[in-house]
């Protein structure tokens, strides 16, 4: 991600998306327009009446005649709101979504496992460790026919060093 390539489509998109002057009311679409509406006399007039001499653009997500995408972080005229959609770019980023969705989703559903109880043994004290101290957790299957297969689980001991099951 941080690739020349990436860092310029990036810069790319900040500089196309569409930029609002609280000041004039105005909407500018990309950065170098609004570079120059900042830089005017009838903007830098209106500014210095409210006492305000750097304006920040504010970006809108509402735009008359125009469909802000979500996925592309841009607006898109309406009459050209298909034309975007179909755009290499764009499928390029709603695949990268739906993968994004689904690895999320995996890592909720645990794969149909259901897992209780308690894994995590804290910090044990010296006196309860002589004792011995049981934890337990459960793990199921939340579909009839879903199988699992425990690897194996690692304890650590007070010198640091790593004790493995058998």
């Amino acid at each position: 991600m941080r690739s020349r390539k990436h860092l310029r489509h990036k810069k790319d998109d900040a500089s196309r998306r569409i930029h609002y002057c609280s000041i004039c009311a105005r909407y500018f679409p990309g950065l170098s327009i609004w570079n120059a509406h900042v830089k005017g006399k009838k903007h830098v007039k209106k500014a210095s009446r409210r006492g305000m001499s750097k304006v920040e653009p504010e970006y809108p997500l509402d735009v008359p005649g125009q469909r802000f995408c979500v996925l592309c972080e841009q607006h898109a005229p309406e009459l050209q709101w298909n034309q975007h959609i179909n755009q290499r770019r764009h499928k390029l980023k709603e695949k990268l979504a739906i993968f994004k969705s689904a690895v999320d989703e995996a890592q909720d559903d645990k794969g149909g496992a259901i897992v209780s109880g308690e894994f995590d043994f804290k910090v044990v004290e010296p006196s309860d460790a002589l004792r011995g101290v049981s934890v337990t957790g459960k793990i199921e299957a939340g579909e009839p026919l879903a199988r699992f297969t425990l690897v194996g689980f690692q304890l650590g001991s007070s010198g640091s060093h790593a004790t493995y099951s058998p």
